[in-house]
């Protein structure tokens, strides 16, 4: 016979709220362990309370360091820098440009 396939919890963001922090109270007093001891308390497999934890801390989107791409490659970092400061010069120039243009209308 076929298994039926049952639906996992649905849980609200008040009990996510409610587990993450026992989590992180875990983890504070005991450096780790916080995951397996939510398992154990509420039955919360430890690969969803990470996707919630990274969910929590920012939608799960990459940190600014590599969104930025410095976190392996430091040469490619530099360069988009580089492009960065030629267009705020560029800019810069054509508002001192612009200024001294009204300034000498006054």
């Amino acid at each position: 016979m076929a298994r039926k396939k049952t639906a996992g919890k649905r849980y609200t963001a008040e009990e996510k709220e409610v587990i993450l922090s026992f989590v992180d109270e875990v983890n504070q007093s005991k450096g780790r362990g916080g995951p397996a001891a939510a398992k154990k308390k509420f039955g919360v497999s430890p690969i969803t309370l990470t996707s919630w934890q990274k969910k929590r801390s920012g939608g799960g989107a990459q940190t600014q360091a590599k969104k930025a791409g410095n976190s392996k490659n430091p040469l490619r970092r530099m360069a988009r820098i580089l492009d960065e400061i030629d267009t705020a010069e560029k800019e810069l120039l054509a508002l001192k440009k612009e200024y001294a243009k009204l300034r000498k209308k006054i």
